[in-house]
């Protein structure tokens, strides 16, 4: 009833992963059903477009690729040309959640998923500006040290309260913990 108000409206909805990493980064979600609501709003009729806002961080650029082509094929699927994609953002603060800072070897698996996305969509301006965006991020540099201790000592804390364990989404970064 609210959004009827409006000759027209544009949503922004927030993803920064799908299935079990997805509830794992936002605590309390329920992906089946955010995932239900995101095609639910293409629905609306007032509705000029829908997009993605995605934060990139440590904990879901190991899966980037899978949940990308995840969330973009429901997008288009669903919305068709009023699916304007996805916004990968990258995060400034709190540093320690920057890719930056992960090993070399690591950066390069992001970088692989980068390409494969680039050749998936390589006839789409709109993703490649957006993957741009990830490519740039992973040639800052930080304190790797300061934000790799940062990282670990805030990612267990919230475990021990959450009762959950990054390490069962994210495997990679057990050397991180060790």
């Amino acid at each position: 009833p609210v959004l009827e108000q409006f000759e027209r409206v544009t949503i922004n909805t927030s993803f920064d992963a799908t299935g079990s990493l997805e509830e794992y980064l936002r605590t309390g979600t329920d992906y089946a059903r955010q995932q239900a609501n995101f095609v639910k709003i293409f629905d609306i009729d007032n509705l000029a477009w829908q997009g993605i806002n995605t934060v990139l961080q440590v904990t879901n650029a190991f899966d980037l690729e899978q949940w990308f082509v995840e969330l973009y094929e429901l997008g288009v699927a669903e919305g068709g040309d009023r699916f304007v994609g996805i916004n990968l953002l990258p995060l400034v603060d709190p540093m320690y959640l920057c890719v930056e800072w992960l090993d070399n070897d690591h950066k390069q698996l992001i970088m692989d998923q980068l390409t494969s996305l680039r050749g998936r969509y390589r006839s789409n301006d709109g993703v490649q500006s957006r993957l741009h965006i990830v490519e740039t991020e992973l040639h800052r540099e930080l304190d790797t040290a300061q934000c790799r201790a940062d990282y670990v000592r805030h990612t267990a804390a919230l475990d021990r309260i959450r009762g959950t364990n990054v390490l069962d989404h994210v495997p990679h970064l057990q050397r991180y913990f060790d």
